[in-house]
């Protein structure tokens, strides 16, 4: 996904999002010609545009509109279930994109001169005494200006930072024998930013950017507070996902009958 994306990080993020969009769109329509009934589903279409012109035929027959209006309902069924196969092969590939596409447009980078707060979390309580963690911030650039402010019933310490200049850093938490890196962008382009280094596989999946923490470290996660990043479209800012799923159906939509798909 970053190849793909990395040639346009200095254009506006809408173009890379149709660019994605557009392979999203054909992955769509591959995928339902390959996993799709595609002459049922064309049967199914077909009754319920008949049933359409029945309706304009007898709207003033009630109980002739009564069976109209079930057997499009039956119809519309049928075209969902239909519909059901392509869907559960689609789910796990767009969720991997779209996890990508959230750490590339999810989030705005942090600001020269801009404060942000990275947050230690520990899967037991909180250290105290010689344990206490500190945070190094490698190379210059990005400066740690707080002490570590501990909040024990959340098992938290967090540390205010500020960048003078651009670039991609690497937040270093130092706790007893362990080293735990966060990276840290100071960036307005798009690129891949990780709000939380977690552990596990479910936060390897939400945030794909970096690698989880070791199953064995005391770190249960690293957070750096990015803000919610949005795109302009069509004069609007809007959530990338509302852009890239828009343009996928339409995309899709346009391109369907050079694939020769019944949606």
């Amino acid at each position: 996904m970053n190849a793909i994306l990395l040639p346009l990080g200095s254009l506006p993020p809408l173009v890379g999002l149709a660019a994605v969009s557009l392979l999203a769109a054909i992955g769509i329509l591959l995928a339902v010609r390959a996993t799709s009934d595609q002459a049922a589903l064309v049967a199914a279409r077909r009754s319920l545009r008949a049933c359409v012109y029945e309706l304009r035929l007898y709207r003033d027959d009630l109980s002739t509109i009564g069976r109209i209006v079930v057997e499009g309902v039956r119809l519309n069924l049928s075209a969902l279930r239909l519909a059901v196969v392509p869907t559960l092969w689609l789910i796990v590939p767009f969720a991997l994109v779209a996890s990508q596409l959230q750490s590339i447009y999810g989030y705005t980078g942090i600001g020269v001169g801009e404060p942000a707060v990275v947050t230690v979390r520990f899967k037991n309580a909180a250290p105290t005494g010689g344990e206490r963690p500190r945070l190094l911030i490698s190379p210059a650039g990005l400066r740690v200006e707080t002490p570590a402010v501990w909040i024990p019933t959340l098992r938290e310490a967090a540390w205010r930072i500020t960048a003078d200049r651009p670039g991609r850093y690497e937040a270093t938490v130092v706790y007893g024998d362990e080293f735990a890196v966060k990276q840290v962008t100071v960036s307005g382009a798009a690129v891949a930013r990780s709000p939380i280094r977690g552990s596990g596989i479910v936060s390897q999946l939400l945030h794909p950017s970096e690698p989880s923490l070791p199953a064995k470290s005391a770190i249960e996660s690293i957070a750096v507070s990015y803000q919610q990043g949005s795109v302009a479209a069509f004069g609007q800012q809007v959530h990338w996902s509302v852009a890239f799923f828009g343009m996928s159906f339409v995309f899709a939509l346009a391109l369907r009958r050079r694939f020769g798909v019944t949606l």
